[in-house]
């Protein structure tokens, strides 16, 4: 009880001496915006979260994604809403190095979490639909709420990037590839799921 206190009390003091405010965790498969301090390319960059904790998130920033990129990811974040599909961030990271090697390789970014003050602006493949999101500008974003909200999902087009069925496959394909770990991935501080990872930014 006292080393969670100490712990606690360590953190609080840090956070308030960098000028931070209340930590603001990120949810894995949800989409975030808002300023970042220590930007160098992107001041306010859209990010898919991959995992986050008090220290660093890892995610993809959709700002760095071409068109054909963000359509290809639109319709994965669909399917698997609408399937009601678990997938974990390692499970996620496997399927888009097999399947769209190009979205981790241009766009995965890391952050010091205490410099972002994000706001949710997707629900994404998450059960937070019901939050109210922060107004968006990105014409991608707004595109893909219509599309992933709950009503719209029942009766969306079934002209989609893939079965439920096939994405369970790819799902289960991806989980049984060779580790991800053996592939050439610049390195710089570690999630859980992957022991290399692109620079920080």
């Amino acid at each position: 009880m006292a080393n969670n206190f100490y712990g606690w009390l360590v953190d609080k003091l840090r956070y308030k001496r960098m000028g931070a405010g209340p930590m603001k965790l990120l949810t894995f498969g949800a989409i975030y915006q808002g300023p970042y301090s220590n930007w160098k390319h992107d001041p306010r960059p859209l990010i898919w979260v991959q995992w986050s904790d008090q220290n660093i998130t890892h995610g993809i920033n959709i700002h760095y994604l071409n068109r054909q990129d963000k359509q290809w990811l639109g319709r994965l974040i669909y399917i698997i809403k609408r399937a009601g599909q678990n997938i974990d961030p390692r499970s996620f990271f496997r399927l888009l190095s097999q399947q769209r090697p190009n979205i981790i390789k241009v766009a995965y970014r890391m952050y010091k979490t205490n410099l972002l003050n994000m706001k949710l602006v997707s629900a994404g493949i998450t059960p937070l639909d019901q939050l109210i999101y922060s107004v968006s500008t990105d014409p991608w974003v707004a595109a893909l709420n219509d599309m992933i909200r709950p009503g719209e999902v029942k009766n969306a087009p079934t002209k989609i990037a893939f079965s439920s069925t096939e994405l369970q496959d790819r799902i289960i394909q991806a989980t049984n590839t060779t580790d991800i770990r053996t592939k050439a991935v610049p390195t710089g501080p570690k999630a859980p799921y992957v022991d290399g990872s692109p620079f920080l930014r």
